[in-house]
């Protein structure tokens, strides 16, 4: 029987187990304001390592999640988007835009001499970012909620903790991912810069399945597709009686 279970587990859901565990603990990006291009550090199975150009990206500000970055069809490199989330999970559209213009300025105004110093983060696997993450954008909302609200809070803190517990141990059990000696030394002088992403650099079956479904991510100005046909048992009966 376990001899079994352990199949099915490794046939059907280890790649599953792969999203959060015995990968890479962190989805990364990188700016280069040399090379002008943002870096996406990816493991394999959600797109791998990408190199994309700084001049073509586009930013969202998404309140209760995340800044958002992305490069999208036909302003991209590669035919289909690629998204990446940036920062700390806000419930202030603010504080994301204040990101933004940090990152931007750093790219299109002088580095680090145009903003002020960041604050290192660490990659070790801590207990506390884990459970940061399910409490940090809960604190300007109950900053302005009454007692029922605190008291809901209260009755589900612990399925918060034991959320964040899950996380720490999916943590431990990742490790820190590294950068392409390549991407380290871009824009250093005598160094190559990398060259763009494109298609060509996925696998054969890979880059085939991406190129049948290309055509969904093109934006046709004028042209929306077709609405699906609403299901009528009109239809169905006469469908029958053919």
């Amino acid at each position: 029987m376990s001899a079994a279970s352990l199949y099915v587990y490794f046939k059907y859901l280890f790649r599953f187990t792969r999203l959060e565990s015995l990968t890479s603990r962190h989805l990364l990006i990188r700016f280069n304001r040399i090379t002008r291009q943002v870096y996406l550090h990816r493991p394999p199975s959600c797109g791998g390592i990408a190199v994309l150009p700084w001049d073509d990206i586009h930013h969202d500000a998404v309140p209760g999640v995340n800044l958002v970055v992305g490069w999208y069809p036909p302003y991209s490199p590669l035919p289909f988007p690629n998204m990446v989330f940036v920062g700390k999970k806000s419930v202030s559209e603010f504080d994301m835009k204040a990101e933004w213009e940090y990152i931007r300025r750093y790219m299109d105004e002088g580095g680090l001499d145009a903003v002020s110093p960041p604050r290192l983060s660490s990659h070790l696997p801590l207990p506390w970012p884990a459970f940061a993450a399910q409490f940090e954008a809960l604190g300007p909302y109950l900053r302005h909620s009454g007692p029922l609200t605190w008291l809901g809070m209260l009755l589900i803190s612990p399925a918060l903790l034991v959320i964040g517990l899950g996380h720490w141990v999916s943590l431990m059990l990742c490790w820190r991912p590294r950068w392409p000696k390549i991407i380290r030394e871009a824009g250093l002088p005598g160094k190559p810069t990398p060259p763009l992403t494109t298609i060509d650099d996925y696998p054969p079956e890979v880059r085939a399945a991406l190129l049948e479904n290309a055509h969904r991510w093109v934006v046709r100005p004028g042209s929306p597709p077709p609405r699906p046909k609403r299901f009528s048992f009109k239809g169905s009966w006469e469908n029958r009686k053919r």
